[in-house]
């Protein structure tokens, strides 16, 4: 794990092969996967090698080396 995020109902990792990995209350899509209250971390697909990743309270953000950055919850 290279950077573990928490926010006000949501944590994030990013690992060293780049993938994101979520886990939530869910009260908003926090996860990111359509998932309910995920104690165990998921992985947000279409989000690899992130530049910058932020959580709040009830989204989370990132901008990759894609052109375009991502948000969910």
């Amino acid at each position: 794990m290279v950077a573990l995020l928490a926010g006000g109902h949501s944590s994030l990792s990013v690992l060293a092969d780049g993938t994101v990995r979520a886990w939530s209350q869910n009260s908003s899509g926090q996860p990111g996967n359509g998932s309910k209250n995920s104690s165990t971390p998921v992985s947000i697909s279409g989000v690899a090698q992130p530049l910058t990743i932020l959580t709040g309270t009830r989204s989370s953000k990132c901008k990759g080396v894609a052109p375009h950055p991502c948000l969910w919850g």
